[in-house]
């Protein structure tokens, strides 16, 4: 677990939001990774194994699987269903 302040610092310097085009996938299943995903405007289809298993929309985190596997490795992939506009605060320290 992080200490409480070092949580506190991971928020207070957000990332700028990225823009995904409609169709472009945000991460795959199987990749590494150290981030989750917070919609600030659009929506995003995840899909496991090729099938849509849930559509999130504005105000939703996503991606908060990784955190809980040791290898950090993505269970699922996350696709824009139309323009989106995302922000990946880090939460594992490097």
């Amino acid at each position: 677990m992080l200490e409480p302040v070092r949580t506190i610092e991971l928020f207070q310097k957000p990332p700028s939001p990225k823009t995904f085009s409609t169709g472009e996938v945000i991460f795959q299943a199987g990749e590494r990774s150290d981030v989750i995903y917070g919609i600030i405007s659009g929506s995003v289809e995840i899909l496991v194994d090729g099938k849509v298993v849930e559509t999130i929309q504005k105000g939703d985190l996503f991606g908060e699987g990784v955190l809980l596997h040791l290898d950090h490795r993505r269970d699922s992939t996350a696709l824009t269903k139309c323009l989106a506009e995302a922000r990946p605060p880090k939460l594992i320290p490097s």
